[in-house]
């Protein structure tokens, strides 16, 4: 079965092909919908799709939401309400990003009965904990490498952005090396020291990354990390089947 997972971050939307077992395909990624959704409509067509769900950290786009509704035959709008393969213990479901939560069940899915911290390097940077049994507690939310390199410019009178790229050394011997080395290498001691946080307090982790800024510093990191570019979608995609489950057995 194909299935359509579409994910609506803050910077790009992204259109994913999932096929069993967890064969994901980028179809197509960009920063806003072009008119009357016609990507979306070829996608579906040229794939036969009839199967999606959705996640968006924006705000509800009520057309894309009935365009979505009309083309397929079933169809997730994820949200707090949807039932998931995984015991939410967060205080205030409402308020999640369901990037965050489909992140943690890709997690559980691959490394069952372990704890699992999820890690997505995005505009922002979260961690999210998933124990053994299952429980997601939640995590920690701070600011991306870009908003880093964003907000030196925007709140200074003189430093310049600078773009992300490898460092040749930690030791920066001009302005714009010292921000990089400062932003890549502050990143990097934040999530070894996250992740060794974490180890701790629960005992052994397995750490997962993804994100577009995952490729800066996945073989820079201490601690042994599995990197992959889709967990989000696998993790989407194995809510839609979990629901399409139910619906059999009842």
């Amino acid at each position: 079965m194909k299935n359509l997972c579409i994910d609506i971050g803050n910077t790009f939307i992204k259109l994913y092909l999932v096929e069993k077992p967890d064969k994901v395909t980028l179809l197509e990624r960009m920063p806003e919908w072009n008119e009357d959704f016609k990507i979306l409509a070829q996608y579906i067509e040229k794939h036969e799709l009839t199967q999606g769900i959705l996640s968006s950290v924006r705000h509800t786009n009520t057309a894309l939401l009935d365009f979505l509704q009309n083309q397929l035959t079933y169809f997730i709008n994820l949200s707090p309400d949807t039932p998931i393969p995984i015991n939410n213990q967060y205080e205030q479901p409402q308020t999640l990003g369901k990037d965050r939560l489909g992140g943690v069940v890709a997690a559980n899915h691959l490394f069952p009965n372990k704890n699992c911290l999820y890690i997505s390097a995005g505009t922002c940077i979260t961690y999210d904990f998933i124990d053994h049994t299952g429980k997601y507690w939640g995590g920690s939310i701070a600011p991306g490498m870009y908003l880093r390199f964003k907000s030196l410019n925007d709140y200074t009178d003189k430093l310049p952005f600078v773009k992300p790229q490898q460092l040749e050394d930690f030791i920066g011997t001009t302005t714009e090396k010292s921000i990089l080395t400062g932003v890549i290498e502050g990143f990097i001691a934040e999530i070894d020291g996250r992740i060794q946080q974490y180890e701790a307090r629960f005992g052994q982790i397995q750490a997962l990354i993804t994100g577009g800024d995952a490729l800066f510093f996945e073989k820079k990191l201490k601690n042994e990390i599995f990197a992959h570019p889709n967990l989000l979608p696998i993790g989407l995609n194995k809510i839609l089947e979990y629901n399409i489950l139910s619906l059999w057995n009842d």
